[in-house]
């Protein structure tokens, strides 16, 4: 950690906000056992049960190793995992033993989503053979053969794999709202493109035996649709309306064919839906469950019970269990959200600058707060939703309402809405955060305001600092970029080209990129800044927050925290406790000086 100061001495991190979590609820072994990721012990975990409860947890001993995420592979289980966060991701296979290493670890970074044959390859992306450009490689899961084909640069990620033809379903990445589907025949090693039209295709899975692609896709649409191609007629269903995104979803075997659970984003909330593939007009019974945000959904092998990861502003990520007869049981998470209570949340929607309607989440106690954090979210292609969040309860306990907006270029309302902020277009988007806080002062009443947000928000956060000095009291940007051509310049190699999509080039829109670098504007900084990085973040090196403070004038007003096992982001519980409470201490000294 780097320059403490009063405030920063004394954190006021307060661990009842930060109950244990759990996520990416998947069956494993035929459905007889249940994986999660859990944080219980300080860190994402894998974390494996009976199904039915007799026997106890067992976590997956991992060592020097950090958890990303997982998928079984028969009776095994592949994990990604990085060193402290650094995405130089390498795959491990899992039985009852040691975890053993699948990848080189040469310092590459590998990419593994659930792709396996019958027999026991599995399909992953690697950029071994070169750092800027992902290719597809298959391998057993008992064998050190890796086999890489060589068809072309690009951000290659294997979707799925069909073992009746011997051929995988692979994603190529042109943004993060962009992307092709393909073929490639791993027999002949034939590649050919699917999807011609230029859309975002998601969690695209084979299904009918190969015959055809069930995906998320915003083709010919303003949302996120669940459709079908057809492989053989090369055409296009839809099974889901133009009015709402379709957020996940999974594909199981019923009597006589094949049924769909998915999970649909209406107004920031998940309602849940199960139909037949051949009649998705009609939806099939579901037992009550949660409300909340749905972040994966998994059927088991006979499709009589369902897995799936629900949180809420008053309920941490937990998985639950779905029968088909009914039954609904929480199988791991926290009971509670913390010893502090509950939080209020409600949705409100404004208008910008030019008319457009900006969608807003307020969290807050009973008692309103006369100061206001407006908290930016990532991405920029992501959605402020109503789901679980340590830093906001910090923020809402330690005295402050949080105003959470969907500024232009957020997802979930519409391709149209999320490409308005695009290259030279972000202008518009600083402006949204200026009009949220002219309604926070003028039409909430609130004296005070901040500033804050990780990555792309952080950013945001930043440059709300500099462009429009006086409009807040105190900033605090978490692994946020502070200059578009140095990260752009310094990001991980194969995400380069995808950053390069929403931005802007280095090569032809330079004089753009910095004309949006808040760096530039440094010397006009007039209220605190309180940055916060992890020293092995690829995506957002930490260069890019410690420029800033040789950039400014008057160093006092900024300061920097550091963390050493962190990357793109904390995802250690210790971490967050401090990194929280340094910044609700931060505010609550900044703002009080007005």
């Amino acid at each position: 950690m780097s320059r403490p100061t009063s405030y920063m001495d004394h954190p006021s991190g307060n661990e009842a906000n930060f109950p244990w979590s759990a996520w990416n609820g998947a069956w494993l072994r035929g459905g007889s056992e249940v994986g999660i990721i859990s944080d219980e012990s300080g860190a994402p975990a894998l974390v494996t049960f009976n199904a039915e409860g007799h026997l106890p947890p067992r976590t997956v001993p991992l060592g020097e190793w950090h958890l990303v995420t997982f998928a079984p592979v028969g009776d095994s289980i592949v994990l990604m995992v990085d060193r402290g966060g650094n995405e130089g991701i390498q795959l491990l296979k899992y039985d009852e033993d040691l975890p053993q290493l699948l990848t080189p670890d040469a310092g590459e970074t590998n990419l593994f989503y659930g792709a396996a044959f019958d027999d026991g390859r599995i399909a992953y992306s690697s950029n071994r053979l070169s750092p800027s450009s992902m290719e597809i490689v298959v391998q057993g899961l008992c064998d050190n053969d890796p086999h890489v084909f060589a068809i072309g640069e690009g951000f290659f990620t294997v979707r799925d794999a069909c073992s009746a033809t011997n051929v995988l379903l692979v994603s190529e990445r042109l943004s993060n709202v962009h992307n092709r589907l393909h073929l490639l025949d791993v027999s002949t090693e034939s590649f050919g493109v699917v999807t011609t039209e230029e859309a975002h295709y998601a969690g695209a899975v084979f299904a009918g035996n190969g015959a055809r692609i069930i995906c998320r896709t915003d083709l010919r649409s303003e949302y996120m649709r669940l459709a079908v191609y057809d492989i053989e007629l090369c055409s296009w269903s839809f099974l889901t309306e133009d009015s709402f995104d379709v957020d996940c979803f999974d594909v199981g075997s019923c009597a006589g064919g094949e049924e769909l659970t998915y999970s649909a984003n209406i107004l920031g909330e998940s309602v849940l839906h199960q139909v037949r593939l051949d009649n998705p007009a009609e939806n099939l019974p579901l037992p009550a469950y949660p409300k909340g945000v749905i972040s994966s959904i998994h059927s088991d092998p006979q499709s009589r019970r369902l897995l799936v990861s629900v949180s809420g502003p008053n309920t941490s990520p937990s998985i639950w269990r779905l029968g088909r007869s009914g039954e609904v049981d929480r199988l791991s998470g926290a009971e509670s959200a913390g010893e502090l209570g509950s939080i209020d949340c409600s949705q409100f929607t404004l208008t910008s600058f030019d008319g457009l309607p900006i969608s807003a989440l307020l969290y807050s106690t009973s008692v309103r707060s006369r100061s206001a954090v407006i908290l930016v979210h990532g991405g920029p292609e992501d959605q402020a939703r109503p789901h679980f969040d340590p830093m906001i309860r910090s923020l809402v306990f330690a005295g402050f309402d949080v105003i959470c907006p969907n500024v232009r270029g957020s997802t979930g309302y519409g391709r149209s809405f999320t490409s308005l902020d695009d290259g030279g277009q972000r202008w518009g988007a600083f402006r949204d955060v200026r009009a949220i806080a002219d309604v926070a002062r003028l039409q909430f009443g609130y004296a005070r305001l901040a500033v804050a947000g990780g990555s792309y928000g952080g950013y945001v956060a930043v440059s709300m600092m500099m462009f429009y000095p006086g409009v807040f009291d105190a900033a605090v940007s978490i692994v946020g970029m502070t200059n578009l051509v140095t990260f752009l310049e310094g990001t991980a190699p194969q995400r380069r080209a995808i950053r390069e999509a929403e931005y802007g080039s280095l090569e032809r829109d330079k004089e753009s990129l910095s004309a949006l670098s808040p760096i530039h504007e440094a010397k006009r900084l007039a209220a605190p800044l309180l940055l916060i990085h992890g020293r092995n973040d690829s995506r957002v090196p930490v260069h890019e927050a410690m420029q800033l403070i040789e950039a400014v004038d008057t160093a006092t007003l900024v300061d920097m925290v550091i963390y050493e096992d962190e990357g793109h982001g904390l995802s250690h519980r210790s971490n967050q406790i401090d990194a929280y409470g340094r910044m609700c201490a931060f505010f609550t000294q900044t703002l009080n000086r007005y």
